[in-house]
């Protein structure tokens, strides 16, 4: 693998959507570096992807995920919805990090690889549509999420509503205030932006058909997960070890700590997360009382410097749909863990090795 510079798009292909603070907050999200990539993982990730996914979409793992979080009598779509697989590549195999039901960037991603994600989207929220309210035409997708105009995503929020028009579908991006009192609208189908991801603040909004929805989460991301697929001997080599925090005592996880990330089981981003070799006695003795932390063998990030000698951590992301992989982008960024404010870091390009 290596770091090649990339030219943005923007020059010739801004999308309409986008008013100059748009693209220059994407801008701001994105790597000027392309991250080149080898054949042979590229094809090891994707296999790594259909087979996790086929043993979380198995009804015997989508029921017990449910019934943990009492989520058995939603309704709920058959392949997920909006969902990537986070990895790190250890001497050239993926290891799993997490799996998200929310992600972000998807379609600015693929804005940078100029690639078109329609034939994806729209059949994977048709088709999740046809599942919970069947019978039922879908006529309009409202983005929701909190304070949308605030967040640092907002730009793709755009591009997502300017696909669902281009689909004749009507789509809003609301607040999710002005939403979640609202009785559902006929026709109307909630992708759900919200790191809320039970929906403990708005649990009203279980009325309306979502993608992803609490149920998504719980059969895809929520990180107890991990522990059953680290159970599947088929799945052993691309899964870490993980282990609930409250399952040893602090002096096992303590004089071990530096084995270890400590993850909450419902965290998005790096909220939360602790490095085990920086983590503090007191935070450490904190989550051995809880019951909603693992504790995941750590797995450092593959690191690449740029030709001007600027080191980098990187890490694979699958946007995917019914176990394939739709696209594969990469993170660029220094630190402890993944994040977007790394000054030359963010999203880049995956471009695959040539010969």
């Amino acid at each position: 693998m290596n770091l090649q510079p990339f030219l943005f798009p923007e020059a010739v292909d801004v999308p309409e959507c986008w008013t100059p603070r748009d693209v220059e907050q994407v801008r701001s999200l994105c790597a000027p570096w392309q991250l080149v990539v080898d054949s042979v993982t590229l094809k090891a990730v994707t296999e790594a992807v259909w087979h996790l996914d086929r043993v979380l979409n198995h009804s015997a793992h989508r029921d017990k995920a449910r019934q943990r979080q009492g989520l058995a009598g939603l309704p709920m779509e058959q392949e997920g919805g909006f969902l990537c697989y986070d990895f790190h590549i250890q001497n050239g195999v993926p290891k799993l990090v997490e799996v998200n039901s929310n992600a972000g960037g998807w379609l600015i991603c693929a804005w940078l690889a100029g690639c078109s994600m329609e034939d994806w989207i729209i059949p994977m929220v048709r088709g999740s549509w046809s599942q919970l309210r069947p019978g039922q035409p879908l006529e309009q997708v409202w983005l929701v999420d909190e304070h949308p105009q605030q967040q640092f995503l907002y730009p793709e929020f755009k591009l997502f509503q300017a696909l669902f028009e281009r689909a004749g579908l009507r789509s809003l991006i609301c607040d999710i205030q002005a939403v979640h009192s609202l009785e559902p609208q006929p026709g109307v189908l909630l992708y759900n932006r919200l790191t809320d991801f039970y929906l403990h603040k708005y649990p009203e909004l279980n009325r309306w058909p979502l993608l992803p929805s609490p149920s998504t989460y719980a059969v895809y991301a929520d990180k107890r997960n991990l522990m059953d697929l680290a159970a599947d001997p088929k799945l052993s080599q691309w899964i870490l070890p993980v282990y609930p925090v409250a399952s040893q005592s602090f002096d096992y996880w303590w004089s071990t700590r530096a084995q270890w990330f400590f993850k909450p089981v419902a965290g998005y981003g790096s909220k939360a997360v602790y490095r085990g070799a920086r983590i503090s006695r007191g935070i450490l003795n904190e989550l051995c009382q809880r019951d909603d932390y693992i504790a995941q063998q750590f797995c450092p990030a593959g690191t690449l410097v740029t030709p001007e000698g600027q080191p980098f951590k990187y890490d694979l992301r699958v946007y995917s749909w019914a176990a394939k992989p739709a696209l594969i982008s990469a993170r660029l960024y220094q630190g402890q863990v993944t994040n977007l404010r790394t000054p030359g870091g963010g999203f880049s390009v995956v471009q695959a090795m040539k010969g």
